[in-house]
């Protein structure tokens, strides 16, 4: 009799597991779709970066294929929570698509940055570096990289646009500067 209840309360656990696994793949998907779509839906796009340092460089594969990397780093700020995503500029989900490269929201991983400081036992990172794959020697990519402050009663949001190639990247601001 004890075997017969063991069981059915293990496979309670087991189904309240899968339960709340699904519950949070769920959050994340939304969390997902809502970063794709506020990249998707930004038209506005910034050259300064005045919170941190943004940089890309891309390296071609023996495929013929190329790889780019974007690094976010050198905080100025204190960064807790930091999200971010990057899309190549274009880019339309569907059903078949690979994951964006991303950082803190598909993943349990929670990155902070402060300036001078490094402790990756306390999740005190010193950048972010993310990669994905393109098949043309030149893109645009899109980035959203969110965080919040020490006490998260602020939170930040930056859309940059990388211009990148072989050569080097650039950072394409259609912002207005206010001197017209």
């Amino acid at each position: 009799m004890f075997k017969k209840i063991l069981v059915v309360v293990m496979l309670i656990s087991l189904s309240a597991c899968s339960y709340f696994n699904k519950k949070d793949i769920a959050a994340e998907d939304s969390l997902y779709q809502a970063y794709y779509n506020s990249i998707k839906d930004n038209s506005k796009y910034t050259a300064n970066n005045n919170y941190f340092k943004i940089s890309a460089e891309m390296s071609q594969l023996p495929q013929g294929n190329y790889l780019y990397y974007v690094f976010i780093d050198e905080p100025q700020i204190a960064m807790y929570d930091i999200k971010v995503m990057i899309m190549e500029d274009g880019f339309i989900m569907n059903e078949d698509s690979d994951l964006l490269a991303t950082v803190g929201i598909v993943d349990d991983t929670e990155v902070n940055m402060i300036p001078y400081q490094v402790d990756s036992t306390l999740g005190y990172q010193k950048g972010i570096v993310l990669s994905g794959n393109a098949s043309a020697e030149e893109v645009l990519l899109d980035v959203l990289v969110t965080w919040n402050n020490e006490n998260m009663t602020k939170s930040f949001r930056e859309f940059y646009q990388i211009k990148l190639n072989m050569n080097g990247f650039d950072l394409i601001s259609n912002e207005s500067d206010g001197t017209n």
